[in-house]
């Protein structure tokens, strides 16, 4: 019998159990979970490339960072100024 591989969000939500604190890249604030009731995790957090893939950047931990969906979202599509 093989053991069963961890999501990404499984893991995350392992690592805030033991009390690791992930800084958004963009803002520097702590990403934390927003629990919605005793026994599901809601995730406002988002998995972003440094060096984009679209221009070349690599698809590997080295080259990925997280931030919260809001922070990313402004980064990538502006705001209504822009």
């Amino acid at each position: 019998m093989s053991r069963r591989r961890f999501s990404e969000h499984e893991v995350i939500e392992t690592l805030w159990h033991q009390g690791v604190v992930i800084p958004c890249f963009r803002c520097k604030l702590p990403i934390t979970p927003m629990l919605r009731d005793s026994e599901n995790t809601a995730f406002d957090i988002e998995r972003e490339h440094i060096h984009e893939i679209a221009l070349g950047g690599k698809d590997e931990p080295e080259n990925c960072v997280y931030s919260h969906a809001n922070c990313h979202h402004q980064i990538t599509n502006g705001t209504k100024a822009t």
